[in-house]
């Protein structure tokens, strides 16, 4: 058990904290699974995470693209800039 509380994790240090985990850790990176991993690797070392869920989904998965250039990848980020029709219409609804 880790009694120490190393960093407090912001929208505005989130990716370089992260990318800078990875590094030290010399750990490798070929998907989103292992992108999730080093997430919970550095909540059982001691870092705390103040970033919106969405936000930080967004930012670990551009982190493994940028890791990690393959195609899966670069498809994966693709299809998350794709803005599905239906939550559109629900957007367009809510504003009227």
């Amino acid at each position: 058990m880790n009694e120490n509380i190393n960093l407090i994790l912001n929208k505005h240090n989130f990716i370089h904290e992260v990318f800078k985990f990875i590094k030290n850790n010399n750990i490798n990176i070929s998907n989103y699974e292992d992108t999730k991993e080093v997430y919970t690797k550095m909540v059982e070392n001691g870092y705390f995470f103040m970033v919106e869920l969405e936000l930080q989904i967004k930012c670990l998965h551009e982190l493994t693209y940028f890791l990690n250039s393959n195609v899966n990848n670069k498809n994966i980020l693709k299809e998350m800039l794709t803005i599905d029709e239906s939550d559109s219409e629900e957007e367009e609804q809510e504003v009227y």
